[in-house]
Formats: C-alpha cells, sequence, structure tokens
C-alpha cells in the first residue's frame, strides 16, 4: 500500500488530490474502494457544510462581545 496527497491551487480555493495504491484480490480491493470513495464523499460534505456557516460572533454584552455595558459615576 502506498499513500499521497496534493493540494493544488483551484479558482474557489483549493482542490485536494489522495492517491492510494494498493494490492490485493479484485473482491477485496473493489470493497475498499467503494468504502473509501464513501467515506472521501462524507467528509466532503462535512467540509462543505462547515465552510458554508455563517461565523457566530458573540453578542452584545457576552463574554468576549464588544460593547461591553459600564456602569456611570
Amino acid at each position: 500500500m502506498s499513500y499521497r496527497f496534493a493540494i493544488d491551487r483551484h479558482e474557489a480555493g483549493s482542490v485536494v488530490t489522495d492517491t492510494l495504491h494498493l494490492r490485493t484480490p479484485p473482491g477485496l480491493l473493489r470493497f475498499a474502494a467503494s468504502q473509501a470513495g464513501a467515506v472521501q464523499w462524507a467528509r466532503a460534505r462535512v467540509l462543505t457544510d462547515r465552510l458554508a456557516r455563517p461565523v457566530r460572533r458573540p453578542s452584545r454584552g457576552q463574554p468576549g462581545g464588544e460593547g461591553r455595558t459600564q456602569g456611570r459615576l
């Protein structure tokens, strides 16, 4: 087995290419390839969902938020 990956520039950001070389009986290779493909698609969905979410910022008055109120003298 050997594994390598490449990260290349893309107009929308980056593209990751995974390459896995295996030597095994054909039936086991098909099974392993289908499982690996399913995992890669699931990872892609999770990353897409995470990157599509807006960044949440703390609301005012909350720890880390801007504009905390202070009492006047």
